[in-house]
């Protein structure tokens, strides 16, 4: 988490940036801390039902996450059955705010 942090501080202000992935660890721990105030959990802006992904039959936990930047506004963020994983799919539909300078 801390080589992602120094990756953003390195990417110019105003550039879009998205950030998703199997983080291996539930929503709201303290791990996410060094992404704010750069990125944001899109999943509590829009939520279309239960938004836990891990285990695929019976998810009790948000492992998998979509963290946006300020160019990004969440319309929609849900999570989906999958076939071959013990995942679920997190389907995050994200609408463009602004224009890079």
């Amino acid at each position: 988490m801390h080589a992602l942090r120094r990756y953003l501080d390195q990417t110019p202000d105003g550039t879009p940036v998205i950030v998703g992935g199997d983080f291996n660890a539930p929503a709201g721990d303290r791990l996410f801390r060094v992404l704010r105030p750069r990125l944001r959990d899109s999943s509590p802006e829009r939520p279309l039902g239960l938004s836990n992904t891990i285990v695929n039959e019976f998810p009790f936990a948000r492992i998998d996450q979509v963290w946006i930047g300020p160019s990004f506004r969440a319309h929609a963020v849900l999570a989906r059955k999958t076939e071959h994983s013990d995942h679920r799919l997190v389907v995050c539909d994200l609408a463009f705010t602004e224009s890079v300078h």
